[in-house]
């Protein structure tokens, strides 16, 4: 059974509005981490918003596990299912420092949660603390500073921490990756790659297809409020001309996959160049 799934979801903004999605059949399984992919206001975060439970969609259902959310319901339960990164997550950060912002967050999933539950993570201390900032490549010391003192990747690292200090099981990102530096996007999808160890869905919404091509299993393309293309990532990323419809080339790997063996054909009959096949072994 799918941990999430969208049925024919539409959503607009207002009754006279045209539809931003429609039509969204969308599933996510167990451990499975998806890239969403759509030109710039192509309604990727409409679309995480209305996963996420920020917006009410007027058509079609959510399924998050077995419960089941028909259109304008904006459920709880979801709410209770699923974390949300937005793009700009620094909207979040208030004048308190690191640990007094990690109390607050935990507090609020608190409130959603079942009492058992909410005894679990009211014991949290800098401890936990400490060890749920070393997940984002964080050290204890910045518990005591204020978010704003830290870098532009120090702070997208500690969104996904407080990401991280509600526990759920599916968690949305939008645009995480904008701003990070080489180490700091290595330790994203290291963190990622945990969280699907321990069965958690993902999916990122994001334009930096380098990086979807290598970490996602399957990327969706999203053009004008419908979904083109729906398949593993590596097979949807080096399709120029499905790329094309939403502004975007293949990523390099798959440009460089594309080009390999003619490269390496190429080499062979160079002259001088003898004893090599396409394999790199030996001609007969």
């Amino acid at each position: 059974m799918p941990e999430l799934k969208l049925k024919d979801v539409s959503f607009r903004y207002d009754k006279k509005a045209p539809l931003i999605l429609d039509g969204i059949s969308l599933e996510l399984g167990e451990g499975e981490c998806i890239g969403l992919v759509a030109a710039n206001g192509g309604g990727k975060t409409t679309l995480l918003s209305v996963l996420a439970g920020v917006l009410v969609f007027q058509e079609g259902e959510l399924m998050v596990g077995s419960q089941h959310y028909p259109s304008g319901r904006r459920g709880k339960r979801a709410r209770q299912d699923i974390g949300f990164v937005p793009q700009f997550a620094e909207a979040q950060f208030f004048g308190l420092s690191v640990r007094e912002q990690l109390e607050l967050v935990i507090s609020r999933a608190v409130s959603l949660d079942a009492p058992k539950q909410k005894q679990a993570k009211q014991k949290q201390g800098d401890e936990a603390f400490a060890a749920l900032l070393a997940r984002v490549d964080l050290g204890a010391d910045v518990l005591n500073m204020s978010p704003w003192a830290l870098s532009g990747g120090e702070r997208r690292r500690l969104a996904l921490a407080f990401a991280l200090a509600q526990n759920r099981s599916i968690l949305l990102f939008d645009e995480p990756l904008i701003g990070l530096d080489e180490k700091s996007i290595m330790s994203f999808f290291s963190c990622i790659d945990a969280l699907r160890a321990e069965g958690k869905g993902c999916i990122i919404a994001s334009n930096v297809l380098e990086e979807l091509y290598d970490y996602t299993d399957r990327v969706v393309l999203l053009h004008e409020g419908h979904i083109i293309a729906d398949g593993p990532a590596q097979e949807i990323l080096s399709d120029a001309a499905l790329l094309a419809r939403v502004h975007a080339k293949p990523p390099l790997q798959a440009q460089l996959a594309g080009l390999l063996p003619d490269r390496v054909h190429g080499i062979a009959e160079i002259d001088g160049v003898e004893g090599l096949d396409e394999r790199g072994g030996s001609y007969e």
